[in-house]
């Protein structure tokens, strides 16, 4: 019962993400203003700089990315804990490609969208998996 919930979280929030993710390049437009602007004046910028709709979509996209990460970490207690730790990993080793490209704003605006449709295309394959394939995932990827 408890893992059903679990799940059915996960499953709202890779709705949330789909969401997020079709407003993405307008996200990432709106985070470089902001930390551009906190880089030049050492201030949050005002209403008046960036608008209250770009500012209210950049906070939603950072709090669903927070939530799909504590969503998974949550994971780790799960009977397929194995397959939540592969995921930390890879989105570690994601993080890591960023900060070592994180000048180049193409490169890494492509990393972090590939971040973002990894994190999305897990949490809903894990609850797919779960309501409807009852699929053991890791003896699929790694045939033990």
């Amino acid at each position: 019962m408890i893992s059903a919930f679990y799940y059915f979280i996960g499953f709202l929030l890779s709705i949330s993400n789909f969401g997020a993710i079709l407003k993405f390049k307008k996200i990432k437009k709106t985070k470089s203003k902001v930390e551009s602007y906190i880089r030049v004046l050492n201030k949050i910028p005002s209403n008046d700089k960036i608008s209250k709709k770009d500012l209210t979509d950049l906070f939603s996209f950072q709090y669903i990315m927070s939530a799909n990460l504590i969503w998974i970490i949550f994971g780790l207690i799960s009977d397929s804990w194995k397959i939540f730790l592969l995921i930390i990993f890879s989105i570690l080793v994601i993080n890591f490609f960023y900060y070592i490209f994180k000048k180049n704003s193409m490169v890494s605006f492509l990393i972090d969208l590939v971040k973002a449709l990894f994190i999305f295309s897990c949490v809903l394959i894990l609850t797919m998996n779960y309501f409807h394939y009852h699929v053991n995932l890791w003896e699929l990827i790694f045939g033990n």
